[in-house]
């Protein structure tokens, strides 16, 4: 069975990741064994959600429709959501496929504050 591990860090360049790469040693290890992105042109400067949602769907902002991690909903901003996306998403092609897709998303802040704990003394 083929598998396919997409990792996308928000705010850590190509060049910041190559000067961190010994205190990140399973991402390292991942890079290495892998494939590694060292320079992407984004479809929107300056916001996440569109660039991601272009990697995904495979289309541009002009053909998803998501423009900012916020958008206008006529009365006001809010963040932008799996459900503004147009078009068939990775998930969507998945699901078709019969092929079983895991999606984790975190923000940098809770990684950062998050606690872990172990039952086996880890």
């Amino acid at each position: 069975m083929n598998k396919l591990i997409l990792i996308m860090i928000d705010g850590i360049s190509a060049g910041k990741f190559e000067q961190m790469r010994d205190q990140l040693p399973h991402l390292d290890a991942l890079a290495r064994q892998g494939c590694q992105v060292k320079e992407l042109t984004p479809e929107i400067c300056g916001t996440s959600f569109p660039g991601r949602t272009s990697m995904i769907i495979g289309r541009p902002p002009a053909e998803h429709g998501v423009y900012g991690n916020k958008i206008w909903d006529g009365d006001v901003f809010r963040w932008s959501n799996p459900y503004d996306v147009r078009g068939e998403t990775l998930a969507g092609f998945a699901r078709k496929a019969g092929v079983t897709l895991l999606t984790w998303v975190t923000a940098w802040s809770a990684l950062k504050t998050a606690t872990c704990s172990s039952s086996h003394g880890g």
